[in-house]
């Protein structure tokens, strides 16, 4: 997979697509992300027009990055990168505002070595232990948890999260197939009649977790 950098946008909400860059020193894409590492607050739904994106940046190996004695130098010359593909951007979409310079800190860097690591938007803490791989834990239990020597993920909560979460989407899914009869008299924007009507709409297709999750692959 390579070395990836995801840098964070500004006034990229609702750009509600995938662009591609070339032609610099680096190839670039824009793709819409989820934000903040949500697990408690993670939503059963999700609309395109109102995730934020990110610009990536990929590297196959070392030597393909360039040259920087810091990681804050290497940065800086993504952004001058990244500044000079949204210029040229914007010279195609003149409405664009997008731009690296950023007004609130969004990424952060957990420690690999600390047993906690930080979501939703640093919020919450989330035991980390690599049960299967790691020799260093010979046991990780909990007799009330369906999971009792061995857990799938190595952010423990998300095999409670996980389940619970999926239910919940399945039965909003199901609660939105709903429709009501109706049968009104000088309505004022029904009208006088009668109508089969659905309990709720939506202006887009709402995307899933899992579904929003894909453009962490892009």
């Amino acid at each position: 997979m390579g070395l990836i950098y995801d840098i964070p946008l500004t006034n990229s909400r609702g750009l509600g697509k995938i662009v591609f860059f070339t032609g610099l020193r680096f190839p670039m894409v824009i793709t819409p992300s989820l934000l903040g590492e949500p697990i408690l607050t993670a939503q059963a739904f999700y609309f395109l027009e109102r995730l934020e994106c990110v610009a990536r940046v990929q590297f196959e190996s070392p030597d393909d990055m360039p040259s920087a004695e810091s990681e804050e130098e290497l940065m800086r010359k993504l952004e001058y990168v990244i500044d000079n593909y949204l210029f040229a951007y914007s010279k195609i979409y003149p409405d664009s505002k997008i731009t690296s310079k950023i007004s609130e800190f969004i990424f952060w860097r957990n420690d690999p070595c600390y047993h906690y690591f930080e979501y939703d938007w640093r919020m919450t803490e989330c035991l980390v232990l690599d049960t299967l791989n790691d020799e260093s834990v010979k046991l990780c239990r909990d007799d009330k948890h369906e999971v009792t020597d061995s857990w799938e993920d190595w952010c423990l909560f998300n095999c409670y999260f996980l389940p619970i979460h999926e239910e919940y989407r399945k039965s909003l899914e199901e609660a939105m197939k709903g429709t009501v009869f109706v049968r009104t008299q000088r309505h004022v924007s029904l009208g006088t009649g009668e109508a089969q009507l659905p309990i709720i709409k939506t202006r887009s297709k709402p995307l899933s977790l899992e579904q929003v999750r894909m453009f962490e692959v892009v």
